[in-house]
């Protein structure tokens, strides 16, 4: 239903882009406490968690966020015996399944582009 209902993606993408920039900033504020879950989740160094992991999300998370509203669906720059179009297209619901050993990173591998594309997101975690 969260699809069909539109509220997201019907969203305009200057406003999605909004929403994901402010997870990306919740994530970094609470950076210390998310390291320590998803080290205590996976059992791998904190240090990883925290130098690694959580920079990586956010910066993952921030760059889809940024690409939010640079799709026109218009005629893109290109060479001139070439069509280029850029075309938004929510597909509807994305499924992601969560491996044990990156969860957070990986998650945000398919939360991202899904939720920036307009998608609505059902992520399996490995357990």
């Amino acid at each position: 239903r969260s699809f069909e209902a539109g509220s997201w993606s019907g969203m305009p993408p200057r406003e999605r882009k909004k929403v994901l920039l402010r997870f990306a900033d919740l994530i970094e504020k609470h950076s210390a406490e998310l390291a320590l879950i998803e080290t205590l989740d996976c059992g791998k160094p904190i240090n990883d968690s925290l130098s690694v992991d959580l920079p990586d999300s956010v910066e993952t998370l921030r760059w889809h966020a940024e690409a939010t509203d640079k799709i026109y669906d218009q005629m893109s720059p290109a060479p001139r015996d070439v069509v280029s179009m850029i075309v938004r297209e929510p597909i509807g619901i994305v499924g992601g399944v969560i491996p044990w050993n990156f969860p957070l990173f990986v998650a945000m591998w398919k939360l991202a582009p899904a939720l920036a594309g307009g998608n609505s997101l059902v992520l399996k975690p490995a357990e």
